[in-house]
């Protein structure tokens, strides 16, 4: 899991503040200055995978399987975009079990973009999505994968599929 701070990667349905962040910022502050992340507790199909001296990161197992994605065609409120309804299978993946803390962030990137530091072991935010794909490829290269994205003649981020690298729970 990934928090990602940029607006201009949001549905379009999201609210976005039209203030200047510094209007609603300060209440935003308060707020997380309370989070912290819940103790590690080892799960069934949940490994951790170290990243650093002491650091790392807990995965836990997705099992493989099939779905319906999109709505029915005759559900209430159905938005057109949510059809037509159709079969998906997903292959066997593993999700980070919390948001990348401030601490791992730094121990990969060696730099800390957060506004609410202080505590390393808050989630980082004040990461745009480009952001994100350079921490998962250096995660990667740092521990011994082959990077999951590539920049392409276009400057197009595009995925690897045959890569064994880090990338975002969107692209599983």
């Amino acid at each position: 899991v990934l928090e990602v701070a940029s607006s201009e990667n949001l549905p379009q349905n999201w609210w976005v503040p039209d203030d200047p962040p510094e209007a609603w910022l300060s209440g935003l502050e308060e707020m997380l200055q309370s989070v912290r992340l819940p103790p590690r507790n080892k799960k069934s199909g949940q490994t951790d995978i170290l990243i650093a001296n002491k650091l790392s990161i807990s995965m836990v197992a997705i099992e493989a399987g099939d779905f319906k994605m999109g709505s029915h065609p005759v559900e209430a409120n159905r938005h057109p975009d949510e059809g037509p309804q159709h079969p998906v299978t997903l292959s066997a993946f593993s999700l980070m079990t919390t948001p990348v803390t401030q601490r791992q962030w730094v121990s990969v990137m060696d730099y800390n973009p957060a506004h609410f530091s202080g505590d390393l072991d808050r989630p980082v935010e004040q990461v745009s999505w480009m952001d994100a794909i350079r921490f998962l490829n250096q995660l990667s290269r740092k521990l011994g994968k082959k990077p999951a994205y590539y920049l392409n003649a276009k400057d197009e981020v595009v995925w690897n599929p045959v890569s064994d690298g880090f990338r975002l729970p969107t692209e599983a």
